[in-house]
């Protein structure tokens, strides 16, 4: 267990409020690489699939900002270990009262295009974060930013709210305000300009996006000369190319092949800190068994984790215990245990909801996690539910939820913050996809994102997980072991919670 202040025990929850009520950060910049003016040394890391953008804040999905986010960086970011926060372009934050959080921001730091970036650049960062819709859900606590001097900005929130810090390390982006405010979102989208380690050399959508080093970059000039993200959509040409020696980094090695990796010459299998949550959603919302709560209630007795961890997962995950966070975050709570499988109760209440004999639905998922897809559709079917499948290249896939295209169960893995609101307002009736509706939750998200005291928010998340029991907004499942395959010839790897690659601080 932490000793951390912000992750000592609060009852049966821990609290991240003293990240924003009494602790101040600071954290040296550390040097990128080596240093070194560099050989021609290129990185290759294999992408799934291609961004929809490189204009950082249109995205949160983390495979598109491990992209943008070497050319644009946050004021704050996430520790490796996804249980605190650290400096970026912000060195350090404090109190100043219960609304207000002062950050002092780095000194001689440049925009790639020689824009100062400053307190007034900062100001317009956040601006452009708030104007973001996919970011929105992190800015709304947000009443103001003020320019106190040239290196010192005050973030007002409109209530104390204990989610400031976790926000801005999600979705900060620095963006130089006289060349985006000239090129505008989509001009910007295809020539960005940034503080961060690489600039871009060249796109070919569908095949690749190249990079350069930024020899100007504030934190020391990085080791690896060029960057390159080459689009590879199936996971098994990843290995070969890896194997290959082709590509140096393959973001997510699959379950299955995780052992021709580990017994491969020149390639290491690297694990990372287990953060993604999965579990299962339901569009409740259309028409349909969906809307039934004892429907939704019979889901989740149908489906056995465990079996999918020893099974589908080889062993590589641990199960949710009846909720979506884990025992670090806030909003855990640990008198919950891991929901018993049990057949003969699903089918019972399935008759009560009018569906004795079962029924159809749609089950829908990506390429990547086709095993446990066809180990849920397996296991629902156990109970009398046939579901049609539906398997995605993980663009589409992610495309289809944020336009609210489901129309059934989705499979979905969540990158969480070190705070359970991070996840459970994604289930607020009016956030930006959201297939669930349920007065109840919506009060509830509202309370405990308006109030520092631990205590208060601790009732709050009770409250709110009793409301999900009796009616179900999804199936908890399990949280992942990750893992990375990396060439032996990279040196300084270290895997990051929320899946960033520091490609800064590599050499080869």
């Amino acid at each position: 267990m932490s000793t951390d202040p912000q992750f000592r025990p609060l009852r049966r929850f821990r609290s991240l409020a003293a990240a924003v009520t009494g602790v101040v950060m600071v954290l040296a910049p550390t040097a990128c690489g080596s240093n070194s003016t560099g050989t021609d040394s290129t990185l290759v890391i294999a992408q799934t699939s291609d961004v929809r953008s490189l204009y950082a804040s249109s995205s949160t999905v983390q495979s598109e900002i491990n992209v943008s986010g070497q050319i644009t960086e946050k004021l704050i970011a996430l520790a490796p270990d996804g249980k605190s926060f650290v400096p970026a372009l912000a060195e350090k934050w404090e109190p100043v009262d219960a609304e207000t959080t002062r950050f002092t921001l780095r000194t001689g730091v440049t925009f790639s295009n020689g824009e100062p970036f400053d307190a007034e650049a900062a100001k317009f960062g956040l601006g452009v974060m708030r104007d973001a819709a996919s970011y929105k859900p992190y800015t709304s606590m947000i009443s103001d930013v003020r320019v106190v001097d040239p290196q010192t900005i005050d973030i007002v929130t409109k209530n104390p709210s204990p989610l400031l810090l976790a926000g801005l390390a999600v979705g900060s982006f620095q963006y130089p305000p006289v060349y985006f405010a000239e090129q505008g979102v989509d001009g910007f989208a295809e020539a960005p300009i940034g503080t961060g380690p690489y600039l871009l050399d060249k796109r070919t959508k569908g095949v690749s996006i190249t990079m350069k080093r930024n020899d100007s970059y504030w934190n020391g000039k990085p080791a690896i000369q060029s960057l390159e993200f080459r689009i590879i959509p199936e996971p098994a040409s990843q290995i070969s190319a890896l194997r290959n020696g082709e590509v140096d980094i393959v973001q997510d090695v699959p379950i299955s092949a995780r052992s021709q990796v580990k017994d491969a010459s020149g390639v290491e299998l690297v694990p990372s800190p287990a953060t993604r949550i999965n579990y299962m959603f339901f569009n409740s919302r259309a028409d349909g068994p969906l809307q039934e709560s004892k429907v939704r209630q019979a889901l989740q007795y149908a489906i056995n984790v465990p079996d999918i961890i020893k099974g589908a997962l080889g062993g590589y995950g641990q199960p949710l215990k009846g909720q979506l966070a884990v025992d670090w975050m806030s909003g855990y709570d640990s008198d919950r245990t891991v929901t018993a499988p049990d057949i003969a109760k699903a089918k019972a209440l399935l008759a009560e909801a009018g569906y004795p004999e079962g029924f159809t639905v749609p089950l829908e998922y990506a390429a990547t996690s086709k095993e446990i897809g066809q180990a849920i559709a397996t296991q629902l079917a156990n109970v009398g539910i046939e579901t049609t499948q539906s398997v995605m290249e993980p663009g589409t896939f992610v495309e289809r939820i944020v336009t609210n295209k489901m129309t059934g169960l989705t499979f979905w893995g969540f990158l969480a913050q070190p705070d359970a609101d991070d996840i459970y307002r994604g289930f607020q009736s009016d956030y930006r996809f959201s297939y669930y509706n349920n007065p109840s939750i919506d009060s509830l998200v509202n309370a405990e994102r308006s109030t520092l005291d631990p205590d208060a928010r601790a009732d709050v998340f009770t409250q709110m997980l009793g409301a999900f029991d009796a009616d179900p907004a999804f199936v908890p499942l399990y949280q992942s072991d990750e893992a990375y395959g990396v060439s032996s010839s990279v040196t300084g790897f270290v895997p990051q919670a929320d899946l960033k690659i520091n490609v800064a601080g590599l050499s080869k």
